[in-house]
């Protein structure tokens, strides 16, 4: 009863929306004529609600502060990320359970590395609103195998984490254009070609964090292009990445709890008279591809790759594309595959964050 009157005095202030009146209405009737059951579901649906409207709250800025990122981004970024499903760091939880849980668990790989942790565990409790990630330089594998889950390869990556309030990290190492910056390490896979039966070797993996707003950190694995994002922070400009004209954008739904497009350039995609060149090996694009998209509404856990090529998708032994996506060429130059992660698991998931230029931080 007591946890009952509870999540309705909590839901009070939030009252902006019909259906919460309503639904509180409705728990206090319920508790009026003494039907518990009754009021213990409806509260739970109420729980829910006073949930989603508050996550929306959290994120009601998201697609200013998606343009102002981008504005923020160097020109020839490639691949780009939005998850606006705002979630607690909660440090004790491992990152293998996390994997469940693909947009959440891609937000935080590479910070829950650093220092072993200690960055991570220094944030416990703190709320993410928003977290998106950027990618260029990425290049082509050749005729090397694809593994999935991806080890994200040696390329230029930032993130932008935005908190629900200021935080604090304690001294910083230095300071760039005006922000406090700390340099952190982890150790990563060394990135050697697979052998069988020989274990691979690790490698120290540097990178930086800037305190760029009191409640957004800014996070690069290359301390040059931490830099060139801040000044062009501190400059307001607002020329940068994947320009609107971009087809990609077209297939791109800005409102999905999790989105991303990527524009290929020359040196992502397969060299004519290569493997791959003249059918696209998904997750690796094809030597015509355009560019992918991608969304993931993890309440229905559904997930969508719209990929934008001429040329055919190559059939390959195992077929794992084909048994993990429905499949289908809507028009000419658009394929479309869909998958639910709760069939499938988070396979679907890592073809889908590879095919955006990311891989898993190990």
């Amino acid at each position: 009863m007591q946890l009952i009157l509870l999540l309705v005095a909590i839901s009070i202030p939030l009252m902006a929306q019909t259906d919460l009146t309503n639904l509180t209405r409705d728990v206090r009737s319920a508790l009026e004529r003494d039907d518990l059951t009754k009021a213990a579901a409806l509260a739970a649906t109420l729980d829910d609600a006073v949930a989603a409207a508050r996550n929306a709250w959290l994120v009601r800025d998201a697609k200013k502060r998606v343009d102002e990122v981008l504005g923020y981004l160097p020109v020839d970024t490639e691949g780009f990320w939005v998850n606006q499903q705002p979630f607690a760091i909660m440090p004790d939880e491992s990152l293998q359970a996390l994997q469940q849980q693909p947009a959440q668990f891609y937000s935080v790989d590479r910070l829950a590395a650093l220092d072993s942790g200690k960055i991570y565990h220094a944030l416990s409790n703190r709320t993410i609103r928003m977290v998106m990630a950027s990618t260029r330089g990425v290049r082509h594998p050749g005729d090397s195998a694809t593994m999935i889950p991806g080890i994200i390869a040696n390329q230029d990556v930032a993130y932008f984490y935005f908190f629900s309030e200021a935080i604090d990290l304690g001294p910083a190492d230095e300071s760039i254009e005006n922000c406090p910056v700390w340099r952190t390490v982890a150790q990563v896979d060394s990135g050697e070609p697979f052998r069988p039966r020989v274990q691979r070797g690790t490698r120290e993996d540097e990178n930086w964090i800037a305190l760029a707003k009191p409640d957004l950190l800014v996070l690069s694995n290359r301390k040059v292009l931490l830099a060139e994002i801040l000044g062009r922070m501190q400059r307001g400009l607002t020329t940068g990445a994947l320009p609107s004209s971009l087809p990609e954008w077209r297939e791109a739904d800005r409102d999905a709890p999790f989105w991303g497009l990527r524009h290929y350039t020359d040196v992502s995609r397969p060299k004519q008279g290569t493997r791959g060149y003249q059918a696209a090996e998904l997750p690796l694009p094809d030597g015509v591809a355009i560019g992918t998209t991608v969304r993931l509404d993890s309440k229905s856990s559904t997930l969508e790759i719209r990929y934008l090529s001429n040329a055919p998708l190559a059939k390959l032994p195992g077929e794992s594309i084909a048994r993990n996506f429905q499949i289908d060429q809507p028009r000419p130059g658009f394929w479309r595959l869909v998958s639910k992660l709760d069939e499938r698991g988070p396979f679907p998931a890592h073809i889908a964050f590879i095919m955006l230029g990311f891989g898993e931080y190990r």
